[in-house]
Formats: structure tokens, C-alpha cells, sequence
């Protein structure tokens, strides 16, 4: 599958991005090698690459000696002001590789209010078991002939941008969304995540189920067909919204004094390591 530029633009600087981040600084051999996944990137087309990849953004800087460091870090918005992408997804089982996505909902919102939405089936490429049909209502008729994920995620991706990812129960969706991210893009997704379980637990411990069906009730929120992932996203949205209010009532307003009482998502810091020793794949 062929990718635009802008897009594959777009990968590399957040790769190069969470590299400097868990690095600190590195030259530009190293930082090509990993960024671009090739083990064979000489030294004077590596420091081409880089200064062609960051021209435009002031993120990047270098040092006189030749070493790549992040000049500044964005600076962080307030919560009210941040854009999310909310997201969900439904899944032929409970744990990656062995099962995979078979629907892909997503809301974004910013100023407070839905102001899009991305939501597709998804051929897995296996068989639906019964039970999850029967709890879902996908069938494997109904994903006969939908995109695969191979095919969808470049455009949602295009579509996601750098915006934050909120789930309910992140941690699943992120698992099975960044498992099939590194099928394609061979890399998880470098976005923040956000859980709106594990603020609902500071926010709210007197409710005995954070489930998204007893938290909405809970919250006051409609809900519309739960574990379809277009209705699920938008109902997580709410309660977003919700959460975003509670916390500024309580004094939090931005992403430092969130993570000061709730403990965010791991960056996944091995990550970065672990591309050290990645060798180039053929796709052609």
C-alpha cells in the first residue's frame, strides 16, 4: 500500500519525537537508523534525512557536536482546551494477536462538543465466534467485504493526527489499536492516552461498577447500543466531558495536575529500546 508523503512525514518526527524523549539526545546516524528502520543509513545522508524531516518544526534542534535533542516540548493545554479523539473498539476476543478489532468508532472533540466522527467495520480476516456476535451483533456477514485493517488505519491515522485518545478501559483498546498499528506502520500509535476508568475511580469511589453502562447511569448519560463501537465512543465522550468538569471543580485543569492524582497510561518507554534492534522489513 502506497502512503503520502505528509503522512509518512508525519510518523517519522513522532518517532523521532518519542526517541529524543526517551533518549535525551543522539546523533543523527542513530536517530535515522531507528526513525526510518534501516540499519545501513550512512552518516552523511542521515544528517540529510533529519534536517529535511525537521526544517519546519522548532521542536528539533542540534547541537554544534552533532547531537539531536528536542528544543522545547509543547506546552500543555488546559484539559477544557485540549482536542481528544474519543475512541472504541469491538474485537473478535479479549487479547491480541490472537483475536483482532472488527469495528473502529471515534469521536473528536474539542470546545466541549463532538465536532466529528471516524467509525467503520472491520474485516478481521478470522471467524467471529458466536458468543461475540450474540454480545455484539457483528457478524462475520456483516464484515464480508469491510476494509481490513491494513486498509482502514492509514486513514484513520490520517484522521487522528497528534490528538489525545481517550477510552473506557483504555488499556484494552489501546492494546488491540497499537497491536495492529505495529502491522502496519510498524509502530504503536505515539499519542497520549487517556483512561476515563481510571479517573472515574478518583472521581467517583463510591460507584462499585465503572463498567460504561453503571457509570452513565451513574453520570446521568444516555446511552445508545453498548459494545457497538460508534455508540460506545460517543457515550465515552460524555463522560469525558463530565470528568472534565468534576476535575476542574476539584482544581484540575491540565494534564500535570491530572497526572498528580491519576496515573497516566505507560508512554510504552521500552518501545524506543526496543527499535535499537529492529531490522528493516521487506514490503515490497
Amino acid at each position: 500500500m502506497a502512503y503520502r508523503l505528509p503522512d509518512f512525514e508525519h510518523r517519522a518526527r513522532s518517532r523521532l519525537r518519542d526517541l529524543l524523549e526517551e533518549l535525551g539526545t543522539c546523533t543523527a546516524t542513530e536517530a535515522a537508523r531507528i526513525v526510518f528502520n534501516s540499519t545501513s543509513i550512512p552518516a552523511s545522508l542521515a544528517e540529510s534525512l533529519l534536517e529535511a524531516l525537521t526544517r519546519s518544526d522548532q521542536r528539533f534542534a542540534r547541537t554544534p557536536d552533532g547531537q539531536w535533542f528536542l528544543a522545547r516540548k509543547p506546552a500543555r493545554s488546559a484539559l477544557r482546551e485540549e482536542t481528544f479523539v474519543v475512541l472504541d473498539v469491538e474485537t473478535t476476543g479479549t487479547q491480541p494477536p490472537a483475536h483482532r478489532m472488527t469495528e473502529l468508532g471515534a469521536v473528536r472533540v474539542r470546545d466541549s462538543q463532538i465536532v466529528n466522527e471516524f467509525c467503520s467495520l472491520i474485516n478481521p480476516e478470522r471467524e467471529i465466534p458466536l458468543e461475540v456476535t450474540r454480545l455484539t451483533g457483528i457478524s462475520n456477514a456483516m464484515v464480508a467485504g469491510k476494509p481490513t485493517a491494513l486498509q482502514l488505519l492509514p486513514e484513520f491515522a490520517e484522521w487522528l493526527g497528534d490528538d489525545v485518545i481517550v477510552a473506557h478501559n483504555a488499556p484494552f483498546d489501546r492494546s488491540f489499536v497499537d497491536a495492529q498499528w505495529r502491522e502496519v506502520f510498524g509502530m504503536a500509535t505515539g499519542n497520549r492516552w487517556l483512561c476515563t476508568v481510571r479517573i472515574a475511580r478518583w472521581l467517583y469511589p463510591e460507584i462499585h461498577s465503572r463498567s460504561l453502562g453503571p457509570l452513565c447511569r451513574h453520570l446521568g448519560i444516555p446511552i445508545g447500543r453498548q459494545h457497538r463501537a460508534g455508540d460506545d465512543a460517543r457515550a465515552t465522550a460524555m463522560v469525558l466531558l463530565r470528568e472534565i468538569d468534576d476535575l476542574s471543580a476539584r482544581g484540575i485543569n491540565d494534564f500535570d495536575a491530572l497526572d498528580s492524582v491519576v496515573a497516566p497510561l505507560s508512554a510504552h518507554p521500552a518501545k524506543i529500546r526496543s527499535r535499537r534492534r529492529m531490522v528493516p522489513v521487506d514490503q515490497t
